[in-house]
């Protein structure tokens, strides 16, 4: 009998831990394949959105005008440039078939027949942008792909054009893979149809499972894990998590059941020893457990956590840089057209500006802190694309700088570097009057007193001042004088002019981390 009072509470003990531990180990696997699918699902919304976005830019920027090299074509070159070769064609077709296909057309090659007339048509019908599920490869694209349909909506009257753009189907893998899933655990995407469009551990574009059905049914609750048989046979406990943007589309993950089954038969043999030899032991092993799993789970949910905002920041300061190109784009398209040399000149600085704020945001993004970067190689590429733009090279005009390590934020670096534009604006400008080559020096040195020095000079026009008398920066009416005044004064710096032999303009402000 004692044996027995020994033994019974003991053992009940043993079974009531072994099934609290077991319900605990599936509701926190539960949860994890839950946000696994819905972080790949958000990463892939991105993904297709910054694909939409830029379609629908182009399609409201068509022109009827589609001769080589005309202005649509110009266009869609330089989008084509910034998607960095992840689009594969853009098409604009009519009820009637297609009537320009940029593929044919860089090419020398006659416009092929519309495949998906019928598709075509109803998107024009109904008047909304529409992204398809994931195509075949075959002789047209060698790779498998989306289609992106945009209406070309006319200033009266029904859609009678629409836009087409073909997505690479690998960045839908690429975006799976960029929500970082545990390793072993398979990710895939599945399009309206249930077709495979991207898996996170794809090799190679043309992965063999893309296009192919996926095991998991559709009308799989989301919240659920069920078990499942992958093509290959691994057996895997799966969930899903359904998109809010793009209808149809999911996300679904598959989790090894040995990787989970295994470590719960462990967990519910230790307990059950542990049970066994003593309440007390028992008792304690089983709280160092409950510490240490909350310990493990509170640190990877803080992990987790921070590596998914380091991944939001990163999309933002792209997402800053590449709506910057596409402004830039468009004001170089409306300068193209426009005939007074002052307008056109008045949106290359503009263009200028617009380019300094999308480098801040380049190197914000390729940081490790994603807060503070070195400015000597921003300044480096700085001064070169406004030497570019300026046509320094042509004119026979070297720009040099000279720069010291010293790390700044976004309010540092963005005032900073639309000073530099300005002034070396300014020098390119002004300073090199009746074709004189010459030089433009840009330095940024440190103090021992917390401060950094600023020098942009220039030895032209030595006979005193820029052109037309008088330095540009002191005329109190001018753009450039009123912009850079501001930009120092929101560095809470001063600025000096120097003129001998040339222009130096030099501008003293508070270190960045001083300040």
């Amino acid at each position: 009998m004692l044996a027995l009072a020994v033994v019974v509470p003991l053992a009940a003990f043993g079974s009531a831990s072994v099934y609290v531990i077991a319900f605990q180990h599936r509701q926190a696997i539960v949860r994890t394949v839950q946000q696994t699918a819905e972080a790949a699902m958000a990463s892939v919304e991105r993904e297709l959105a910054d694909h939409v976005g830029d379609a629908e830019v182009l399609a409201a920027l068509a022109d009827t005008d589609l001769h080589r090299g005309g202005p649509f074509e110009r266009q869609t070159e330089k989008v084509m440039q910034v998607r960095g070769g992840r689009w594969m064609n853009v098409v604009i077709a009519t009820r009637d078939g297609q009537i320009y296909n940029h593929h044919s057309t860089v090419n020398g090659l006659p416009l092929p027949p519309a495949r998906f007339a019928a598709l075509d048509a109803q998107v024009m019908e109904d008047g909304r942008t529409h992204v398809s599920g994931v195509r075949a490869r075959n002789d047209r694209y060698p790779e498998p792909y989306i289609t992106i349909r945009v209406p070309i909506r006319p200033a009266s009257g029904p859609v009678t054009h629409l836009l087409v753009v073909v997505v690479r189907a690998w960045q839908v893998s690429l975006a799976a893979r960029a929500a970082a899933p545990p390793e072993g655990w398979r990710v895939g995407i599945t399009d309206p149809d249930g077709i495979i469009a991207g898996r996170a551990t794809a090799a190679d574009p043309n992965d063999a499972l893309v296009g192919v059905r996926s095991v998991l049914p559709n009308d799989t609750p989301e919240g659920e894990v069920v078990p499942i048989v992958a093509p290959d046979g691994q057996r895997l406990y799966a969930g899903t998590a359904r998109s809010r943007l793009y209808a149809g589309w999911a996300a679904n993950v598959g989790v090894p059941m040995a990787a989970l089954d295994g470590p719960l038969a462990a967990t519910r043999y230790s307990v059950a020893v542990g049970g066994l030899v003593a309440v007390s032991l028992a008792m304690a092993l089983g709280v160092m457990l409950v510490r240490a799993y909350a310990r493990e789970a509170t640190t990877e949910r803080l992990e987790a956590s921070l590596r998914e905002k380091e991944t939001l920041l990163r999309e933002v300061y792209h997402r800053v840089k590449n709506n910057l190109q596409i402004v830039d784009s468009l004001v170089g398209f409306q300068a193209s057209r426009l005939d007074d040399p002052q307008a056109r000149d008045a949106l290359a600085d503009l263009r200028r500006r617009v380019h300094t704020l999308g480098l801040v945001h380049q190197q914000l993004m390729q940081s490790k802190d994603l807060a503070t970067f070195d400015v000597r190689p921003f300044l480096d590429e700085l001064c070169a694309n406004v030497a570019l733009s300026s046509g320094a090279d042509e004119r026979g005009i070297r720009v040099a700088v000279e720069a010291e390590p010293l790390r700044a934020n976004l309010d540092f670096a963005v005032p900073l570097g639309l000073l530099v534009t300005e002034l070396v604006t300014n020098a390119l400008k002004h300073g090199f009057p009746d074709g004189h080559a010459g030089a433009v020096s840009v330095s940024l040195l440190t103090r021992p007193v917390d401060t950094v020095v600023l020098a942009v000079a220039d030895n032209g026009n030595a006979g005193g001042g820029h052109a037309g008398g008088g330095d540009p920066l002191q005329a109190p009416g001018g753009v450039g004088s009123r912009i850079a005044k501001a930009l120092v004064a929101q560095l809470e710096g001063r600025m000096d002019v120097v003129q001998d032999k040339g222009t130096r303009v030099t501008v003293t402000l508070p270190h960045p981390e001083a300040a």
